[in-house]
């Protein structure tokens, strides 16, 4: 695998488990002790942390290294499936998290 598939990877994963730990870019410049720039950079992709920081990220999040390094494509499945049975119950029935689960698969999906 590429150093930029791992970035776009890790881009991918941060900032969803930022997003579900209701956690800001602000929060972890402040949490990690880098500048806003480079928390942004690792956001978009543009570099990636060395692994003592994804470590202290990690630890930061309650997640492992792999939560932030590995593609999840098998969840991402499992996701669509998931999705796919919560919209045929009615957009009306569907909780706030599932609203926004069905979002990000449709905004991934769009992107790739």
């Amino acid at each position: 695998m590429s150093e930029e598939e791992i970035r776009k990877i890790f881009s991918r994963n941060l900032t969803n488990l930022l997003e579900e730990k209701n956690k800001s870019q602000k929060d972890l410049v402040d949490f990690i002790g880098v500048s806003s720039s480079t928390v942004s950079n690792w956001c978009t992709g543009q570099k990636l942390p060395r692994m003592d920081k994804v470590q202290q990220i990690a630890n930061w999040l309650g997640v492992n290294n792999s939560d932030l390094l590995e593609s999840k494509k098998a969840e991402q499945q499992m996701t669509y499936d998931e999705m796919f049975k919560i919209y045929t119950r009615g957009k009306n029935s569907l909780t706030p998290q599932e609203k926004m689960k069905l979002a990000k698969i449709i905004l991934s999906d769009d992107k790739g």
